[in-house]
């Protein structure tokens, strides 16, 4: 019976087994053994390995620039405020309708309407070395053009977490159309 323990993969052979039927299926308990030890051992290694795997798989990176050297980030309204305030080249998109627009914008934003005919074009039109900071109503469509941005090969757009609204609940300055 030595040969079963090796089918199993627990590498030590069974110097001694007992068999036994009950409702036509065949049991087989080792007397004498260590194979409890083995499987405890093997489960604890293997949760370490997944463990391992894991933690290595969900770090976050250091900074905020992915190994391609795109950024494309959301960030909460004081940190995109920061950022914003930091970048003095930057360019601030506001995507939403001139409805929206009408409530007000962040100063100094350019309106690009997401749901324009014209939206892709005008997006295309962008200068690609430059940063953008991108909002619309609640971060739905900046979050789209952020990844439209990237796949037109911007490399650098920064997206309002929660969008004008986020914005404003927070009490940052709004300014008229």
């Amino acid at each position: 019976m030595g040969w079963f323990c090796g089918l199993l993969g627990c590498g030590t052979r069974v110097a001694k087994t007992q068999a036994s039927c009950v409702e036509g299926n065949l049991y087989l308990r080792s007397v004498n053994s260590n194979h409890h030890k083995i499987r405890h051992n093997m489960k604890t290694i293997v949760s370490l390995i997944l463990l391992v795997t894991i933690v290595a798989c969900t770090s976050p990176k250091k900074d905020d620039q992915s190994e391609s050297g795109v950024i494309n980030e959301t960030l909460a309204p004081e940190a995109f405020k920061a950022k914003l305030e930091a970048a003095p080249d930057a360019v601030l998109l506001d995507v939403r309708t001139p409805e929206e627009v009408s409530q007000g914008i962040i100063m100094g934003a350019k309106n690009v309407d997401f749901k324009d005919s014209e939206f892709d074009q005008q997006l295309a039109s962008l200068d690609k070395d430059k940063t953008y900071f991108v909002y619309c109503a609640s971060g739905g469509r900046s979050g789209k053009t952020a990844n439209l941005l990237k796949d037109k090969g911007f490399t650098k757009v920064y997206t309002l977490e929660g969008g004008f609204t986020s914005w404003k609940n927070k009490g940052l300055e709004v300014t008229p159309p």
